[in-house]
Formats: structure tokens, sequence, C-alpha cells
């Protein structure tokens, strides 16, 4: 860190990622701080700088950072390491106490950073974070007043018959047992209950369980979201009928352009079908259903497709390693479960083939745009400039 950089944070003022302190703050309250950064994305806490981002100077109390690292150390549960910087500004001391992204979340005191705030997080997030440290698999979590009855048993039969030959008779251990060794359902209290892959792979009513499982389709008029739909549909039942819907939703939408090669008429759709379906496949086993009250969106423009899915990426994945080859999965079980049906790549080449096969047929490239609550993959029309 330079002094540059720093100058650059205070010009920015508060916000997701930086705080101001004028004075030493209790250590409960410091603790609260350093726990919110580091069960976010990481920041800086700046002292030496009031509330108006105006520079004060700090004078820093007797071993104030080593007070800083034994907070770190006895505070916050796991403990964190922050890094400590004294630096001069208008021959004003400030200190910038770094405080990066845990690697072991969520930290106790449990706040995270909402806006230029710390707030305590909800036990929604608590599980959250758990879950994008991998401590957690979220896709096998127990669904409170669920039971086997709600399961479709002949849809787990036809499965079982498609991937090994066998119905759930001839396997020699209970249906019970069966079910719990691929993760559908859990003992819990001394009683079975569905977990969320297994509702979601194989419930009779998946959304009366999980709301948040829909996928929202519109095809608008125009070039903006505006109150004049095309066609619009929401799509509910298990994930596997969901892809089928919303790829055929895309296919109804979209135009093709035909010509005449030689004496056969060659048809060319404005998106790549194999592109569409890696890419809604992709949002639908990956997206974080730790996420109430948020669907997945596919809106069709005149210009364009735009795959909406909640939720950024897993901790263990950045930006660049999408485009890598190296395979991720918030949802082991489900993305387990519809990999076998025959969605889905395992090795991690979903994402590149899309460019590869856009770039080799002449099609706009998907681009990407992720932030912390939402993965967002726009896809231009491959004939919106031919128009």
């Amino acid at each position: 860190m330079n002094l540059e950089m720093v100058k650059t944070l205070v010009a920015q003022g508060e916000g997701y990622k930086v705080e101001f302190k004028g004075e030493v703050p209790t250590k409960s309250d410091l603790a609260k701080e350093m726990a919110a950064f580091a069960n976010s994305d990481g920041g800086w806490i700046i002292f030496g700088v009031d509330k108006s981002g105006q520079i004060a100077g700090f004078e820093a109390p007797a071993n104030f950072e080593e007070w800083i690292m034994n907070l770190a150390e006895n505070s916050i549960l796991p403990p964190i390491v922050p890094f400590f910087h004294l630096f001069e500004i208008d021959d004003k001391n400030i200190i910038v106490v770094k405080i990066p992204k845990g690697p072991h979340r969520p930290h106790k005191p449990f706040y995270i950073r909402r806006g230029s705030t710390k707030q305590e997080a909800s036990r929604e997030e608590i599980r959250r974070l758990y879950q994008e440290s991998e401590a957690i698999s979220y896709d096998r979590t127990p669904l409170d007043n669920s039971s086997s009855a709600d399961l479709d048993l002949e849809k787990f039969n036809n499965y079982l018959q498609r991937t090994t030959g066998q119905r759930a008779d001839d396997f020699p251990i209970p249906l019970e047992n069966l079910l719990i060794n691929k993760g559908i359902i859990k003992r819990k209290n001394g009683e079975h209950v569905v977990t969320l892959a297994g509702m979601l792979l194989f419930g009779k009513l998946p959304q009366q369980f999980t709301p948040q499982s829909q996928v929202s389709c519109a095809r608008f008029k125009g070039t903006t979201v505006t109150d004049q739909f095309i066609d619009r549909k929401d799509f509910g039942g298990t994930l596997d009928e969901i892809i089928d819907v919303a790829v055929a939703f895309v296919e109804r939408n979209s135009a093709t352009q035909g010509k005449i090669e030689a004496v056969r008429r060659i048809d060319t759709p404005e998106y790549h079908p194999r592109v569409i379906r890696e890419l809604i496949i992709n949002a639908v086993a990956h997206r974080d259903y730790g996420i109430h009250g948020s669907r997945i969106r596919i809106f069709i423009f005149d210009d364009r497709l735009e795959i909406m899915s909640p939720g950024g990426l897993p901790n263990t994945v950045n930006y660049d390693l999408l485009f890598a080859g190296i395979h991720y999965s918030r949802n082991d079980t489900i993305f387990a479960i519809l990999q076998s049906m025959g969605y889905g790549e395992r090795l991690g080449t979903g994402i590149p083939k899309t460019r590869h096969i856009s770039r080799q047929e002449g099609y706009p490239e998907p681009q990407f745009h992720v932030s912390e609550n939402e993965v967002r993959v726009l896809i231009p029309s491959r004939f919106w400039n031919l128009a």
C-alpha cells in the first residue's frame, strides 16, 4: 500500500470498503468493525479522518498496533490478520488498517458490511457465509416440515434407471438409505426430512418449499425493461424441467434468419442453442438458493438476451477463474445429479466452451458481469447490427 492509494481512498469517502475513525473506538466496537470487513469483501479502517472526509490527524496511543493485533487474534473467531500502515498527509499522521476478506468465514462477532455501515448478520446471512467458505454444502440443508412423502419416487426411479440401469428395488439396501446416500433426504430428530437438493430435483411440488427456485422469463418489446411484453412466463417444477422449458422459451422468442446455399435453405438462430442451454444450466445449477425473494431472470430484448442469477461467485472463485476451465460448484449435490442426467459439464469447461463456440461460429461472445449479489450474463443479438 502506498500514499497515493491512501489519498484515493480518502477522496472516495466512506463506503462499503472504507471506514473513517476520528478517535479510538471501544474494543467491542472495533472487533465488530473488523469482523464485518472480514465477513464481507475486506476493506480499510482509516484512523485520523473524520466522517466528512477531512484529514484531522491521529495521535495513536502507546502500543496501538499491538493492541489492534491482539484484538484481531483474541476477540475475533476464527482470528484474522490485519495489516497496519502509518502515513503522513499534510503534516498529519493517519493510520490505515487493512482487513482482508476472511478465508475462513464467518468470523465472530457475526457482523457484515451493508453500504458504509456494519450490521449484525442475519441467520440466513450467516448460513450463506458458511456455505461460501465450503464449511457446509447448502444444498444438503434439510427442509423443515418436509418428508419422504413430498418426493416423486417414480421420478427418482426413472433417474436411477437412466443412470444405473436399475431401479431402487434392485439395490441391496433400503430405499431410505439409497436416498440418504444420494443426498436426497436426511435424518433429523428421528425423522426423514427432504434436503434442498432432493426437493429441487425430485420434489412433487418443489416451489411449495422453495418459491425462490422459480425462473422468470420475459420477452420485452424494445431494448429496455418496460411493461410492454411480447411474451412472459414464470416456470416452476424440478430443476431439469425448468431448464428445458426456459431453453424452449428462449428458442420460441428468438429470431431465425435463413438463406439459400446451393439448393438448400440454411437457418441461423439469433442465439446459439448450445450456448443458451449451457448458460441456463449454469445459472440453475450454481445460483445461491439461500437468497430468498429473488429468482433467476431471463430477459430477451430486441438487441440482447440477459440471464441474471442470484448470488455472487463462491468464495474460492474469482472472475478470471470462470474462464480458466476451473470447475466450481456451490451446490455439489444438485450439480452432480444434473450432470449425471446430461445437464452440465463436470470438468469446468462450460463457461469457456460458450466463448469458444460463439467465437468459432460467428456469434457475439457472452459478457459476464459479477457483483456481490448477482451474476449477470449479457449476450448480444447476432442480428441486431444487421437490422
